[in-house]
């Protein structure tokens, strides 16, 4: 693989890894209510902890929309985005499902699970993708607010001409706050850290992150 490309390879790898946009991200607990689609607008950060300075964190939008299916389950999609043109672009797009496991008192629980595909074009190499990853969320409600605790693990292959496909199983946990402003807006702060113990040509594993914060409106 050459260095151009090792360099575009792993930064897909730490955006990918680290659980950011279209990976099921921005958690809770709580399902969108009946007959309506919840709306979201995400700003993030992506990037890996490498021990060397080449590695640029990963700025990106996202976007998304989610409705409610079943009394305890609700689905939605997902897309990321960074469009610099030649320089450095990201597309990614994701449909997920949440699943209510149950709530008592202030406490409750979920699993989800997504499935997704990935292009990250860099210095003339594009990378493709496709995973799948499956959280467990937990919360806490605090008034009307909810405080999120989230282990994850999934699984996701990339591939690029001219580079054989590579692996990359990941797993990590999130921790994120579900900030009700008023009836039909939310804040969701989220950070996120992780680990993949696939090889890349600068160390055999990577340590990973993701910040952002999304703004949820339920019209």
């Amino acid at each position: 693989m050459s260095a151009p490309l090792g360099l575009a390879m792993l930064a897909a790898v730490a955006a990918l890894a680290s659980g950011c946009g279209a990976y099921t991200s921005y958690k809770h607990t709580r399902l969108a209510p009946p007959g309506k689609t919840d709306w979201l607008f995400a700003t993030q950060l992506s990037g890996a902890g490498t021990g060397t300075d080449d590695n640029a964190p990963v700025p990106e939008l996202a976007a998304g929309a989610r409705r409610r299916v079943h009394e305890r389950v609700d689905v939605g999609v997902t897309t990321t985005f960074l469009p610099l043109g030649p320089a450095f672009t990201t597309f990614s797009a994701e449909g997920s499902g949440k699943a209510l496991l149950g709530r008592h008192g202030r406490w409750s629980a979920a699993v989800g699970a997504g499935a997704g595909y990935r292009l990250t074009y860099s210095s003339g190499a594009t990378i493709e993708g496709v995973h799948v990853a499956a959280p467990l969320i937990l919360a806490g409600d605090l008034g009307r607010h909810q405080l999120v605790y989230s282990p994850t693990a999934g699984y996701q292959r990339l591939w690029s001409t001219g580079a054989r496909p590579v692996d990359v199983p990941f797993a990590g946990w999130s921790l994120g706050f579900r900030w009700q402003l008023n009836r039909r807006w939310a804040l969701l702060p989220e950070g996120t850290v992780g680990y993949t113990p696939a090889r890349n040509f600068m160390t055999e594993d990577s340590r990973l992150f993701h910040l952002g914060v999304a703004l949820l409106l339920t019209p």
